[in-house]
């Protein structure tokens, strides 16, 4: 069995797409270094999750064939998925057993919680939600990932503490701005490998869309009707041919922070970093940077919705661009 095991569990949002476009690019470097990431594909660790949790018929086999592989390799290996969030207390015994007798160590990466607010809303989108900015409020626990049980560190941090010794618990908190270099440095330093050894020329990132174009979107989803809420259907037309190809490449202001979703998240943000200060975890970084950064929110009464010539601009363009990928795939 590998000495140590290193699950990232997420947070959602909080850099996990870059992180683990970044290990799977490097792989073979992180190998070379006596790193391993189980799997032939990084789709394997989503769908291991997935078995883990009882989700969409995926068969035990997804995990037990990364336990069986770890089980193999002498050095340091690295499980990384978001979905690891939203893991009960039970779960994350069981997870941990299984992974015996390495040394299980957990890492949790977290964000402001300012951004973080209208981030979840264009992710709820993808997935067929027509509620607007103004009347979004991230859920306390509606049984997925885009809630506060699964999105604020101290609560991933406190399930998995019933399975892991709080000293082994990581959380990176990755400043008030986006910083996926120092992110990166930061989970490098805990795996024991060389952050200049990996390349990022071929490191994607989870890229959002313009306050327009989110709000395109969700008339679009909206007028469309609820067959487009269900898993397979937006996952494949909404996020798969409209949202990521189009919508988050045209350029635009970010959604801004609405004056109730600041309150919220400031008064999220004291109690998590309270109980990540009072919970004998290894904090990397400063937790008072989970409280909302950057500009102040709007002024009540202030227009919270794109102009006209905004939302007019956005459609045409996007219609433009569907239209050019229609013909380049029927060409093809």
């Amino acid at each position: 069995m590998s000495q140590r095991v290193l699950l990232h569990v997420g947070t959602p949002k909080s850099g996990t797409t870059y992180l683990q476009s970044l290990l799977w690019s490097n792989s073979d470097k992180l190998a070379e270094q006596g790193v391993l990431c189980p799997g032939r594909r990084r789709v394997a660790h989503r769908r291991a999750v997935r078995a883990l949790h009882g989700q969409y018929e995926v068969p035990i086999r997804a995990w037990t064939r990364l336990v069986d592989e770890i089980a193999n390799w002498p050095g340091t290996a690295v499980i990384s998925d978001e979905l690891l969030s939203a893991t009960t207390v039970d779960q994350a015994r069981q997870i941990v057993s299984d992974l015996r007798p390495g040394e299980v160590e957990i890492i949790i990466t977290a964000r402001e919680f300012g951004s973080l607010i209208p981030s979840v809303w264009q992710q709820r989108l993808k997935r067929g939600l027509t509620t607007s900015l103004a009347d979004f409020n991230i859920p306390t626990d509606d049984g997925s990932v885009w809630s506060w049980w699964a999105l604020d560190p101290a609560q991933v941090a406190g399930r998995w503490r019933e399975a892991v010794d709080p000293r082994h618990i990581y959380v990176l908190v990755t400043g008030p701005t986006a910083n996926h270099d120092l992110l990166w440095k930061r989970f490098a330093a805990i795996a024991g490998v060389d952050p200049g050894s990996c390349s990022t020329d071929d490191v994607r990132e989870n890229t959002s869309m313009s306050h327009a174009a989110a709000e395109v979107l969700r008339r679009v989803v909206e007028e469309l009707g609820p067959d487009y809420a269900s898993r397979d259907i937006s996952r494949r037309w909404i996020k798969g041919r409209l949202a990521e190809p189009v919508l988050t490449t045209l350029e635009g202001a970010r959604p801004p922070l609405l004056p109730h979703a600041f309150a919220l998240a400031a008064e999220q943000a004291r109690t998590s970093a309270h109980e990540l200060s009072a919970g004998g975890y290894r904090v990397v970084g400063d937790v008072d940077d989970l409280m909302p950064q950057g500009d102040p929110p709007l002024p009540p009464g202030a227009s919270q919705l794109p102009t006209d010539v905004e939302l007019m601009k956005v459609a045409v363009t996007t219609i433009a661009r569907l239209l050019a990928h229609w013909r380049a795939e029927h060409e093809a």
